[in-house]
């Protein structure tokens, strides 16, 4: 449900991705299998509800791979085109409802 705040998180997707990772860090399970595993979920989540984004984590690779999966679910459940969909996210970024914190 959302929050009081009228933000709704994608916390369901991102805290199985942290447990998954936390459980069996062997099982390579990263945050970026469980947003394509629950991409219908957080599609309806971002352009329905209006979901936020916070992605914490390695600076290295991760930001960039969530971007490029939020894109791939944005052209997969959304219907948009590619450059569309990185619109879309960015927007997101735009509007304050995407955020990164990572660290190297």
């Amino acid at each position: 449900g959302s929050a009081s705040n009228g933000h709704v998180p994608l916390s369901v997707v991102l805290t199985a991705a942290a447990a998954a990772a936390t459980v069996s860090p062997s099982s390579r399970t990263y945050v970026t299998h469980k947003l394509q595993e629950h991409g219908a979920m957080v599609w309806q989540l971002l352009a329905k509800q209006g979901a936020w984004v916070y992605v914490s984590g390695s600076a290295e690779k991760m930001p960039a791979n969530v971007v490029t999966v939020l894109e791939d679910i944005v052209v997969e459940h959304g219907g948009l085109f590619a450059g569309e969909a990185a619109q879309f996210v960015r927007q997101l970024e735009i509007a304050g409802r995407y955020h990164v914190e990572a660290w190297n």
